[in-house]
């Protein structure tokens, strides 16, 4: 069977949306993916006052801003994928390790020996 290739095209109309907190589901053959934004309390007053208004709160709410439902086996990929894009990611934010002093001393406060 001949395989096609695809031509991938995001319209221009396309809305992109912030996601913090996201939701995973199955129905065995599908996964569900809901994506939400959650803001944090928005909470006014000094520390005190802070402090009290969110020892009052039980809960804050999340809006679904996207829904995506993909095939088990779409999803397998999905993830090597993101696994992999993260590994590097996270790699190349790793501090460098090297044997130099830090800001012209190694590692005792300047003054002490």
């Amino acid at each position: 069977m001949k395989r096609l290739r695809v031509n991938y095209r995001t319209p221009p109309d396309l809305r992109a949306v912030f996601s913090n907190s996201f939701t995973v589901s199955s129905d065995g053959d599908s996964y569900y993916l809901s994506f939400y934004e959650q803001p944090p309390p928005f909470i006014m007053g000094d520390a005190k006052e802070v402090a009290q208004k969110l020892d009052q709160l039980d809960s804050i709410t999340a809006t679904c801003v996207a829904r995506i439902i993909v095939p088990v086996g779409e999803a397998v990929k999905i993830a090597a994928i993101l696994s992999g894009h993260i590994t590097k990611h996270v790699q190349a934010a790793a501090p460098v390790v090297t044997n130099k002093p830090m800001n012209g001393h190694n590692g005792k406060k300047p003054g002490k020996r």
